[in-house]
C-alpha cells in the first residue's frame, strides 16, 4: 500500500548536532537498524555523523555519500534539504538565494533517486502579517522554478514539499494552503506531519488531511498529546513527536483517511526530538505495519 522509510533526522537531535541528547550514533548503526526493521527506504538529513558533500552538484561525492545506504538496499526515499534559509526575508537577493540553493538540493536528491525533497525555508515571521510571509515564499518558489527552468531540469516523479510546522515559515496551515495553490505546480506539495497538524488544528487532523487532498506529496508520522516540546534548545517549541499511543493521535483513522483520499506517497516513520530514536522508530514501525496490513484485508473501514 504504502513504502515506509525511517527518518535519519531522528537521531539530530544528539550531543553534535542539536546537542539535546548525548547520543552520537554511527551512522551505519542507524542504517543496519532501518535493515533489521524492515524499513523500504531511509529520509536523510545533514548530520555531523555522515554530512552531505560540501559542493551538492559533484557527481563523485554523491556517488561516494550514497554507497553505504545502496550496499544495505536501503532506498533513499527523500532528502531534507540542506539550503539557505531566507525563503521569507524582505531582501529580494537573499529569497534568490535560497532559490538557488534549492535548486542544488534537487539536483543532489536527483542524483540519489529519491522520490521528494523536504525544504524548510525559513523560520516563523512572528512579527510579519501572514499575507506577507506567503507572498514571500511564493516568490522564493517562483524564483525556484524559474531556475529548473533555465537550467533544464525536468523535476520528473521528483517532489519537493514544505512542512506545515510551528516554528517554521509555514507556521500555520492558511500560509500552508495559500502557497499551495498559488504556485499551482504538480510537483510541489505539503509535507503533512501528523505530530504538527494535530498541534496546529487542534486536533482536526482528519479534517485536514480531507481539505489537502491531492496536495500531500509525504507523511511524517508520529504520536502528539496536543503540545510543544519545551526546551531551551534550537526548534525546542515545536510539537512533541511521541511514541504511537504516549499521544492524542488515532492512528489507524489517520492512516484509514490517508487511503480514502488516495495518497500514494511514503509514510516516514518520525522519531524527531525522542529521547530513545532505535525504540521509537521499532515500536511505531511495527504499530504502522499492523495497521497496514488491517487496511488491505479491510478490517478497518473510516
Amino acid at each position: 500500500m504504502w513504502k515506509i522509510c525511517l527518518g535519519i533526522n531522528g537521531w539530530s537531535a544528539g550531543k553534535n548536532d542539536l546537542g539535546i541528547y548525548e547520543f552520537h550514533d554511527p551512522i551505519e548503526l542507524i542504517l543496519d537498524h532501518a535493515v533489521e526493521m524492515k524499513y523500504d527506504g531511509v529520509e536523510i538529513v545533514d548530520l555531523s555523523i555522515d554530512p552531505y558533500p560540501s559542493n551538492l552538484r559533484d557527481i563523485n561525492e554523491i556517488n561516494k555519500f550514497k554507497k553505504k545506504y545502496f550496499s544495505r538496499n536501503l532506498k533513499i526515499a527523500g532528502v531534507q534539504a540542506k539550503i539557505l534559509r531566507w525563503g521569507a526575508n524582505a531582501d529580494e537577493g537573499k529569497r534568490m538565494l535560497c532559490a538557488k540553493s534549492i535548486v542544488d538540493n534537487v539536483i543532489f536528491a536527483k542524483e540519489l533517486g529519491a522520490d521528494y525533497l523536504a525544504i524548510w525555508p525559513d523560520e516563523k515571521q512572528a512579527d510579519i502579517n501572514d499575507w506577507v510571509v506567503a507572498q514571500r515564499i511564493l516568490d522564493t518558489l517562483r524564483k525556484t522554478f524559474n531556475l529548473l527552468q533555465e537550467e533544464n531540469i525536468n523535476l520528473e516523479n521528483l517532489n519537493i514539499v514544505e512542512e506545515t510546522e510551528p516554528v517554521e515559515c509555514f507556521s500555520n496551515l492558511t500560509i500552508a494552503k495559500t502557497v499551495v495553490n498559488d504556485i499551482n505546480n504538480p510537483n510541489f506539495k505539503i509535507l503533512f506531519d501528523t505530530a504538527h497538524i494535530n498541534l496546529l488544528s487542534n486536533g482536526g487532523y482528519i479534517r485536514k488531511i480531507k481539505e489537502f487532498k491531492g496536495k500531500i506529496g509525504h507523511i511524517h508520522l508520529a504520536d502528539n498529546d496536543g503540545t510543544r516540546w519545551n526546551s531551551s534548545k534550537t526548534l525546542g517549541t515545536s510539537s512533541k513527536h511521541l511514541i504511537i499511543g504516549e499521544g492524542d493521535i488515532n492512528i489507524m483513522e489517520i492512516l484509514g483517511a490517508l487511503k480514502d483520499t488516495n495518497y500514494t506517497g511514503w509514510i516516514q516513520i518520525d522519531c524527531w526530538q525522542n529521547p530513545n530514536p532505535f525504540r521509537c522508530s521499532e515500536v511505531n514501525k511495527k504499530v504502522v505495519d499492523a495497521i497496514i496490513c488491517d487496511l488491505q484485508e479491510g478490517v478497518y473501514q473510516l
